[in-house]
């Protein structure tokens, strides 16, 4: 058998924990993500992701121990200054995100998701890194030029990536202007 870099039967949660420093403090948002965590090594790193759908079209990378869009990444971060802040729009997963967390010298990286599932998975992946320059508190709101509302819209149930977001007035997603929140 050949060895595949992935942890079995591991489920993880996704824990925001209540802004109040009290010893009773409770969680305030839990999600449970099943999956497997695979690690691979790049750059002489450890890198881990978790794995929970191997025929998404990002993911196939992370379980064969690959980045998706290695060669891209490598020219962002060719062209990003030191301790540069990072406005990762989209973020998914957290591919880029991870990625310029461990080999990009950022400051900060501000990942932008709207997928309540993929910001859980984001979430999951920057501690499995031990990222500790990211800010994650502007996942769950949509980036557009009007704010509002939005639905969304995932076209391939493999490529949660290519999800769009429609604005609509009953819709569950937060949008905002990149320009109010920065």
């Amino acid at each position: 058998e050949s060895f595949d870099n992935r942890y079995p039967n591991f489920w993880l949660d996704s824990i925001d924990v209540a802004a109040d420093d009290r010893p009773d403090a409770r969680p305030n948002l839990i999600s449970r993500v099943d999956g497997s965590v695979v690690s691979f090594d790049y750059q002489a790193e450890r890198i881990s992701f978790l794995v929970n759908d191997e025929a998404d079209s990002v993911q196939a990378f992370h379980a064969s121990g690959q980045f998706y869009e290695a060669e891209e990444l490598e020219r962002i971060r060719a062209h990003l200054p030191e301790k540069a802040s990072i406005l990762d729009v989209g973020a998914h997963l957290g591919n880029h995100t991870v990625f310029l967390g461990k080999f990009a010298d950022a400051r900060v990286i501000v990942p932008i998701e709207p997928q309540p599932g993929a910001g859980s998975c984001l979430r999951i992946n920057c501690a499995l890194n031990g990222l500790d320059n990211i800010d994650l508190s502007f996942l769950g709101i949509a980036l557009s030029d009007q704010a509002g509302a939005g639905q969304t819209f995932t076209y391939s149930k493999h490529n949660t990536g290519g999800t769009v977001i429609r604005q609509a007035e009953e819709g569950a997603v937060q949008i905002a202007r990149g320009d109010d929140l920065f």
